[in-house]
């Protein structure tokens, strides 16, 4: 078994770090969205789509305008900011 430090911070607090640490979301920027099983169907079965933030409502939580690999583009509401692939989630792009 490993030692265990102390003074390390929490998962929790790795969490929250990173989230104070990412960009504002601002109108117009580009992040990724984690579709839903019914919102793939039809567009295509990738993990996440481009999205562009057409609202922000918190440091966490924005409404989204999708683009899909294949069929329309759709708008979601009310998404939130996740560090994990989870459904109806939006992330930053990873950096270059």
């Amino acid at each position: 078994m490993f030692p265990v430090d102390p003074a390390a911070p929490t998962p929790i607090e790795r969490a929250a770090a990173a989230i104070q640490d990412a960009p504002v979301p601002a109108i117009g920027r580009i992040v990724l969205y984690a579709p839903t099983a019914a919102e793939r169907e039809g567009r295509g079965s990738a993990d996440y789509y481009p999205a562009v933030i057409t609202r922000v409502w918190s440091r966490d939580c924005v409404n989204l305008h999708v683009l899909a690999d294949a069929g329309p583009a759709f708008a979601v509401t009310s998404v939130n900011f996740f560090l994990l692939p989870a459904e109806r989630t939006w992330r930053w792009p990873p950096r270059a």
